[in-house]
């Protein structure tokens, strides 16, 4: 048995696409599937397999575009088309991308979805200039903080940089567009503010999410790195780990730096997982908001503050995070 193919000419060239449709040769008859149990579904299968190949380079043509042999079977292959909806082509990009994490596809998904709610559904070439306009004026009206506005702009814009790479779009509407950079929050905890949370007197979560912030302060950690820490990432006061953002390796010396806080901090837990799982990020954040109220610290505390306070720390000792 083999596989029914298309072939796709254009000069002397031409290529092969399978459709995965595993006949034998008296199976074949001018264009029909015959002496099969499914042969007149399969016919009909194999028959808008072609058509749905022929709509791909008519789509093209249509938007002005000549397509060569190769991106035809990159379009077929993904199943990105030149009228494709901007959802399908985020589910076909982004969604597919394992280089992305979670939290990640997840803003692109409600970026698509909220496009949606104000424009409907969209064709990737309906994102013009006017639009992303027309787009970022709704987002300020709804009272959203520039930084957010700014967040959801950069999202389109990568989303539309994809599409303009896979020739779905000839110009990239942002290229008339300043976004302008995101402002940073304040910066990190003070000394003293570290050690006030250290000092509180806690038990339970409470001590665990402190515990778990603290590890971040001298570890430089995100959440995703924290809630993911693992017993065998601790070798002799050497912490390496793979970052889950980033897919980078890490190496920082934890029982060096800070005099080996993050350690001691370990070192109150039977296993790493009993602090590091010990609840979502949600709770996390809120418990620690109210523990920064018990140690009188003014400023606005999050689980990502601890890496700016990493930070801040090793500048105040004359590091730079380059050095570890």
């Amino acid at each position: 048995r083999s596989a029914v193919a298309l072939e796709c000419r254009q000069g002397t060239r031409k290529i092969y696409l399978s459709s995965k449709v595993m006949l034998t040769p008296d199976q074949w008859d001018h264009g029909r599937v015959v002496n099969h149990s499914n042969a007149e579904k399969l016919t009909v299968w194999l028959v808008r397999w072609m058509n749905n190949i022929e709509e791909v380079e008519l789509d093209a043509l249509l938007n002005g575009r000549q397509m060569t042999l190769l991106q035809l079977k990159e379009a077929v292959k993904s199943g990105i088309r030149a009228n494709a909806t901007l959802r399908e082509f985020e589910e076909s990009v982004i969604e597919t991308d394992s280089s992305r994490c979670l939290n990640t596809k997840r803003s692109y998904r409600y970026l698509v979805g909220e496009m949606e709610r104000e424009f409907g559904p969209l064709v990737v070439a309906e994102v013009n200039y006017d639009l992303v306009v027309k787009y970022r004026e709704r987002l300020r009206n709804k009272g959203l903080s520039e930084n957010t506005v700014k967040g959801r702009l950069k999202a389109l814009r990568c989303l539309m940089e994809q599409a303009r790479l896979r020739d779905l779009i000839n110009k990239n509407p942002f290229d008339n567009i300043t976004i302008g950079n995101i402002g940073g929050r304040a910066g990190g905890l003070t000394a003293g503010e570290v050690g006030r949370l250290e000092r509180l007197e806690l038990s339970g979560l409470d001590a665990k999410v402190r515990d778990l912030f603290l590890l971040g302060c001298f570890t430089g950690l995100r959440w995703g790195d924290l809630s993911t820490f693992e017993e065998a990432e601790i070798r002799n006061g050497i912490m390496k780990k793979t970052m889950y953002k980033t897919h980078h390796d890490v190496v920082v010396p934890i029982g060096k730096i800070f005099y080996g806080k993050a350690m001691d901090i370990l070192g109150r837990y039977p296993d790493i997982t009993t602090l590091s799982h010990c609840c979502c990020n949600t709770t996390a954040n809120r418990i620690l908001k109210e523990l920064a109220l018990k140690a009188h610290i003014k400023k606005r505390c999050y689980f990502h503050l601890a890496r700016k306070t990493f930070s801040q720390l090793l500048n105040l000792r004359g590091m730079d995070r380059s050095d570890i």
